[in-house]
């Protein structure tokens, strides 16, 4: 599993297609939970940690998912992250990242798939602009 996790966190994974297959819907009410979104930033962060200190350079790759559960913890905890995040990575211990991993992952895979989309959408405008001498 942790190899699975790893490869999400790094955008390794082939295709939105087999995030979308792969994986169940995120739940909603966990969704706008800010203790949710709070563990789930620790756990990309630790994803992140982890890949800086193996010196792969695709570890920069999983900010954006940090950036994204930051933003909906202080959104819907209408506070910043900073103090609650130092408390949590005190707190959480392996297991509790692995747990928390199988609750996060169907967010991560589905603002993958959205953004894989915003993606195509813009592309055809640009596409659709270039002329052919």
């Amino acid at each position: 599993m942790r190899p699975f996790i790893l490869a999400f966190a790094m955008g390794l994974l082939p295709s939105s297609a087999y995030a979308q297959d792969a994986l169940p819907e995120p739940d909603p009410i966990e969704f706008a939970n800010p203790e949710h979104n709070l563990d789930c930033a620790v756990f990309i962060l630790s994803l992140i940690e982890r890949g800086v200190a193996k010196g792969d350079d695709r570890a920069a790759s999983a900010a954006p998912f940090f950036m994204y559960f930051v933003g909906r913890y202080e959104g819907s905890a209408d506070a910043f992250i900073e103090d609650a995040l130092i408390e949590r990575i005190q707190k959480m211990e392996g297991d509790d990242l692995a747990e928390t991993s199988l609750k996060c992952l169907p967010e991560g895979a589905a603002l993958t798939v959205k953004l894989q989309g915003y993606s195509e959408f813009f592309k055809g405008p640009q596409e659709a602009g270039r002329t052919s001498d």
